[in-house]
């Protein structure tokens, strides 16, 4: 079990941390250098390469920071647990055995509309623990909060992994009701209202650069939303039927139509038991009939 997380930060602090110029731009080749797959100073993961950017700052100029290295993006929610392995060699070469991070929230309504960013307690040692999560302002200094940054390996490019795109998009679903796990680069993937009633234009996203499926479906997801659903026309009462013509009597239950006189409706005269201005409800069933 991992000590109270409120209260706990990590036994050693690191005095240096090893880090890339900011904004360095390496173009991908076939092997890195020395035939490693990642750049020095970074750590390989499961997909990608990670790198312990800083381990106090703000979250927007983390992301930023990020985004300026090649293919480059903050780690995401899902980041900690695909690639665990990865973020758990960094954290103890650096010696923080337990320690909070951003987690990327580029497309999600919590950055967008509440200008907030998640963050996320994590154990070198044990996997995520998502009981401890907590939520802080994007635009402040945060002393105890780190940010790992990912690029891709040395000659591959991202791949995207699809569920979390559905993140924070309850009315959304995959067209394909068994999407791949995992796009390529430059795959699509697309995406419609749960009920279709709603209305049933399909939407496209595609597997980008940085890793992610983009746009996300939380961007269509308000106009899935059952408030968006068109109400249906409404129906006339018998008594609110002006302009009735002959036409309008309803066969199976109209004896005669009358013509009116000059502006007046024409009448319909309905077969025994049947009713309604144009003799449309049909007649009760009597017992026995």
């Amino acid at each position: 079990l991992l000590p109270d997380l409120q209260t706990t930060t990590p036994s050693t602090t690191p005095s240096s941390i090893k880090r890339t110029t900011r904004g360095q731009k390496t173009e991908a080749t076939t092997t890195g250098p020395n035939s490693e797959p990642c750049p020095d100073d970074y750590f390989e993961g499961e997909h990608g390469c990670l790198l312990l950017l800083n381990i106090r700052g703000k979250y927007t100029n983390s992301l930023s920071l990020c985004q300026d290295l090649q293919n480059g993006d903050m780690i995401s929610y899902y980041d900690l647990i695909a690639e665990f392995t990865g973020i758990s060699k960094l954290m103890k070469y650096n010696g923080l055995p337990l320690y909070r991070w951003f987690v990327n929230g580029f497309m999600s309504p919590l950055s967008r509309t509440f200008l907030q960013a998640q963050v996320v307690w994590v154990s070198s040692s044990t996997p995520l623990l998502t009981s401890n999560d907590s939520i802080v302002s994007r635009s402040e200094v945060q002393e105890s909060v780190g940010t790992i940054c990912k690029v891709p390996k040395y000659g591959l490019r991202w791949a995207c992994p699809t569920a979390p795109s559905l993140l924070d998009a309850p009315h959304i679903q995959f067209v394909d009701p068994n999407p791949p796990a995992w796009l390529n680069y430059t795959d699509k993937i697309y995406f419609q209202c749960k009920d279709k009633s709603v209305h049933e234009r399909r939407y496209t996203a595609t597997c980008t650069e940085r890793g992610v499926v983009a746009p996300a479906a939380s961007i269509f997801n308000p106009s899935c939303a059952l408030e968006e659903k068109p109400a249906p026309p409404p129906v006339p009462k018998e008594e609110e039927m002006p302009g009735l013509r002959c036409e309008w009597c309803v066969e199976r239950g109209t004896e005669r139509c009358e013509k009116g006189k000059k502006g007046e409706d024409d009448r319909c005269i309905c077969r025994d038991g049947w009713s309604g201005k144009n003799c449309w409800r049909f007649p009760p069933l009597l017992p026995g009939n």
